[in-house]
């Protein structure tokens, strides 16, 4: 990873986030998950104290990570670099002769760049909005293919029984669950099939 300091290009702005972001990819010695990119932040640095409602807190810090690494992104190409953003894959990469094809990769228009990078988005979501969104997922189990898509969220077979339901859920939670590193999305998807499959079998 690189050890360059990156002069002044960096804006921390108001994301308390981007430079532990930032010093945990410099010492990376392989591309993250966002879930170990968080933990790695959590290992090192004080996280910012954010609402007092469990959901609300994992959308804000989810959000603030996802902020800071759009940031750097834009930022760190005046430096040479670009930042690869994939869920399983986050990445410093030093550009190559032709940097206008990252240029590209990081500049053009992307609806979940813009959402990230527009602080309306932390400000301005109540746990309402929170809310919904988690209704937004619920909804995608719904229909007659509810209970195959809440087990293949928990990585089971159709025929597993409810106890085997039950620790693969406590696994996955366990592993995701934002208090232990892991990313807050997967952590309320895990619970969403859950609790789907709950109703369906219990």
């Amino acid at each position: 990873m690189p050890t360059t300091s990156f002069r002044n290009t960096v804006d921390v702005g108001e994301n308390p986030l981007v430079m532990p972001v930032l010093a945990a990819l410099q010492a990376a010695d392989k591309p993250l998950a966002i879930h170990e990119l968080m933990a790695a932040i959590k290992a090192q640095h004080t996280l910012p104290t954010l609402d007092a409602d469990l959901q609300v807190a994992l959308f804000q810090m989810n959000w603030l990570l996802m902020n800071a690494l759009y940031q750097l992104q834009h930022n760190l190409l005046s430096e040479g670099y670009y930042l690869a953003i994939q869920t399983l894959h986050i990445e410093l990469q030093s550009l190559s002769a032709d940097a206008s094809v990252a240029d590209g990769q990081a500049l053009k228009s992307d609806r979940l760049r813009d959402y990230y990078l527009d602080w309306q988005h932390f400000n301005g979501t109540t746990k309402a909005d929170v809310d919904a969104l988690l209704r937004g997922v619920w909804q995608q189990f719904t229909g007659r293919d509810q209970q195959a898509d809440a087990l293949a969220v928990l990585s089971l077979d159709e025929d597993a029984d409810w106890a085997t339901i039950r620790t693969r859920y406590r696994q996955l939670a366990a592993r995701h669950h934002p208090d232990r590193g892991g990313d807050a999305q997967a952590f309320m998807r895990v619970r969403q099939a859950y609790e789907c499959l709950q109703q369906a079998r219990r």
